[in-house]
């Protein structure tokens, strides 16, 4: 190990690939935040797929996330994060894996000079992708970031995480602060990133119907389980909307 893999944390331990190709995979993994415990016996997220985490408030998914990147520890369990472990390997997997929240900081100065500093980091940062997420999601270059309204910055957190093509992108409530027109521009991109057969989407949300549009996958959480895990398909029925469905799993 380096010193500068000593002085931030990050392990040298190389990858091991799921053997089926999965991009995350957890397997009876119990999480703890203070008094609140969750456990999800199993929650696996293949490349090319859009995977919904719903619930209610306060059930775990932001835990979850970002307990997925290494910001959390893991009480007991297995995770498996692009083939790391998120409780040895988080700064690893953050260099790899995006996740935006409406926690995410951001700093201050005009948006094209904040994304060409964060740019020098990500050898995979696509210019002409940041000029057409900049123009879907209505911002313009040279406005100073601390001047945006709270739905413009969540705007700006979408393009800073998705400019740089992570094979995985975990988003929490990217539609917080987006208007009709701003929520069908995030479903246009999330349809866009997974229209490429290597990379992924786990998107926690409560806009339901935003979800039934675009996501493969569930996983519900409720009472401090994952009470449902599967293709969406065989979770909902024809005659049930997906608030109908987590009414009747009582998880709503």
């Amino acid at each position: 190990m380096s010193w500068l893999d000593s002085l931030l944390g990050r392990s040298t331990t190389p990858a091991t690939p799921d053997p089926d190709g999965a991009l995350l995979r957890c397997t009876n993994l119990h999480l703890t935040r203070g008094h609140f415990h969750l456990h999800i016996p199993e929650l696996t997220v293949f490349p090319g797929t859009v995977t919904g985490l719903v619930g209610p408030n306060a059930s775990g998914k932001s835990t979850l996330l970002e307990t997925l990147v290494g910001l959390r520890p893991s009480a007991d369990g297995s995770a498996r994060v692009l083939g790391l472990n998120p409780h040895t390997d988080g700064p690893r997997i953050r260099e790899a894996v995006a996740l935006t929240s409406d926690h995410t900081p951001v700093r201050r100065g005009r948006i094209r000079d904040v994304l060409a500093n964060q740019a020098r980091f990500y050898p995979s940062w696509d210019a002409t992708l940041e000029a057409q997420l900049l123009e879907r999601f209505q911002l313009h270059p040279d406005t100073r970031v601390e001047s945006l309204s709270t739905g413009q910055t969540t705007r700006f957190r979408l393009v800073q995480a998705l400019a740089w093509k992570p094979r995985l992108v975990l988003l929490d409530e990217p539609g917080l602060g987006l208007d009709l027109t701003q929520r069908r521009a995030l479903f246009t991109t999330v349809l866009d990133i997974v229209a490429d057969p290597t990379r992924a989407v786990v998107i926690s949300s409560h806009q339901l119907a935003d979800l039934e549009r675009m996501v493969d996958h569930l996983a519900v959480l409720a009472d401090g389980s994952c009470v449902r895990q599967g293709p969406i398909d065989d979770l909902v029925s024809d005659d049930l909307t997906l608030e109908e469905a987590l009414l009747r799993w009582g998880a709503a």
